[in-house]
């Protein structure tokens, strides 16, 4: 396929266009009909997500029932657990056996959680040997980009004219052609 000719493919109908035998009238053809594909996409999109949103809403009204009526259900059973003579106790939990499943009640017991950032320079000192200091290294991306430059694929500093690239990759977007 050449430049001057681009082929597609549409419902299994093949199209050819020579696109420097092409008429005015035609590419405006064409753009109406990519300004209308997308308003048909648009309007199924909006259909779509109002019933995305309809199925959520019955799926979670249905969810809430189901984990109202299974709370109900655990802590009556959790209740249940507890005054029976079989119930076997470990450090860290109740359990009961039965028929269908076993029911386990995990007991409350109470640890230290891990303080937030913000109170580390009181625990420094409290506690000195139990701190340590990290520094956190950060490149100002920004700033340092401005020192390169592409040529042939190869990346160079543009100070020094060095190649790079063991350091630093090349990424290229897709050509992107769009009607508005």
């Amino acid at each position: 396929m050449s430049e001057e000719q681009v082929e597609y493919v549409v419902d299994n109908v093949e199209e050819k266009i020579n696109v420097k035998t092409l008429e005015t009238w035609k590419v405006d053809t064409y753009i109406k009909i990519i300004k209308d594909n997308n308003e048909d996409l648009k309007r199924y999109k909006e259909i779509l997500e109002k019933q995305v949103d309809e199925l959520n809403s019955k799926f979670e009204d249905k969810k809430n029932k189901i984990d109202k009526e299974n709370r109900y259900l655990l802590v009556t059973l959790g209740q249940f657990a507890k005054l029976q003579p079989s119930l076997k106790t470990t450090k860290t939990k109740h359990k009961y056996t039965s028929l269908q499943g076993n029911i386990e009640i995990k007991r409350q017991i109470p640890k230290v959680s891990k303080p937030e950032k913000d109170v580390y320079d009181k625990i420094k000192e409290l506690y000195p040997e139990f701190v340590e200091e990290v520094k956190e290294n950060k490149v100002d991306w920004k700033e340092l980009k401005k020192k390169f430059i592409i040529q042939n694929g190869k990346i160079f500093d543009k100070e020094t004219g060095e190649q790079i690239e063991e350091v630093f990759s090349i990424e290229t977007n897709d050509e992107e052609i769009t009607v508005k």
